[in-house]
């Protein structure tokens, strides 16, 4: 197994996955996500197994887009996946400069809605960018 899973920060880079675990061990398994059950002591004069998407001094280039999509694949163990697991390993997200990465609303979106207003400006963000919104009412109170 690779020490470390990496996305080229020049090129569009899309993977859809059931499960990434990461961890300093050949076991491939859905089984049993306590860490620190199973788990070799890492040997510090080895590297750390890790998921790197772009890196510090390569980000993924404004223009190209590292997506990591978790879906769901048929046999798999419903309870535990899709799920990306971190066992001793560690994980490096690194792209395009913003001057914000998250922000609030500047007005309650409606549902449906194709535009919505933010509470601050933000540079950086590119038409086709995906905007997630985190819903802070229960499904059956949504209007």
């Amino acid at each position: 197994m690779p020490e470390r899973c990496g996305f080229s920060p020049d090129r569009d880079t899309r993977l859809d996955v059931g499960l990434i675990k990461i961890q300093a061990s050949d076991s491939v398994t859905e089984e049993g996500f306590d860490c620190d059950a199973h788990l070799p002591v890492n040997d510090p004069s080895k590297p750390r197994p890790a998921l790197e998407v772009g890196t510090a001094a390569r980000p993924i280039e404004a223009g190209h887009t590292a997506l990591i999509r978790l879906v769901y694949f048929e046999g798999m163990d419903r309870q535990s996946c899709p799920a990306i697991v971190d066992c001793g390993g560690h994980m490096e997200f690194h792209g395009a400069e913003l001057n914000h990465t998250w922000t609030k609303l500047g007005a309650t979106a409606k549902k449906g809605t194709a535009a919505i207003a933010l509470a601050e400006s933000v540079t950086g963000w590119r038409t086709g960018d995906r905007v997630f919104h985190e819903r802070d009412e229960a499904p059956e109170q949504t209007r």
